[in-house]
């Protein structure tokens, strides 16, 4: 058993693994417990920092991710929008087909995000130079395939 951040004197919390044995006389009764205790505080430390990386790494993956997928709609509708500013400055009224473009540019970005909120495991893929992102359509798959085998 692990005790977790046990009081030394004047020192910081330690955590340690203490392992334990019943010692049994010939009738098979427990007379003594016999253990050993490992100091394994700095072990958890580097736990603890390999997880912060981790966290790390999947934040920068999914600001990846995102920066991709969502750069494109949002070019296009930013184009489709000046483009209609500068027709409405030449007096030309816009018409609903440009707006129409628009609003399918804003449904991919839902729909993406929608994508990232059924995310049940990150499966990754390579973006550039060594840059890892999240392969959504694997991610969200992966959660239906768990789903589907519950």
């Amino acid at each position: 058993m692990e005790i977790v951040e046990r009081k030394r004197e004047g020192k910081t919390p330690a955590s340690i693994l203490l392992s334990i044995v019943p010692l049994k006389n010939r009738e098979g009764k427990v007379f003594r417990l016999a253990g050993i205790g490992k100091d394994i505080t700095e072990l958890k430390k580097m736990e603890q920092k390999l997880l912060d990386v981790q966290k790390l790494e999947a934040i920068h993956e999914l600001v990846v991710t995102l920066n991709h997928e969502m750069n494109q709609p949002l070019a296009v509708s930013s184009s489709l929008i000046q483009m209609m500013i500068k027709k409405m400055e030449e007096g030309i009224k816009p018409t609903s087909k440009g707006l129409e473009m628009i609003y399918k540019q804003f449904l991919k970005i839902s729909k993406l995000l929608k994508e990232i909120n059924e995310i049940k495991q990150i499966v990754t893929t390579d973006y550039i130079k060594g840059i890892k992102m999240i392969d959504l359509k694997k991610s969200v798959d992966k959660k239906i395939k768990e789903v589907r085998e519950e």
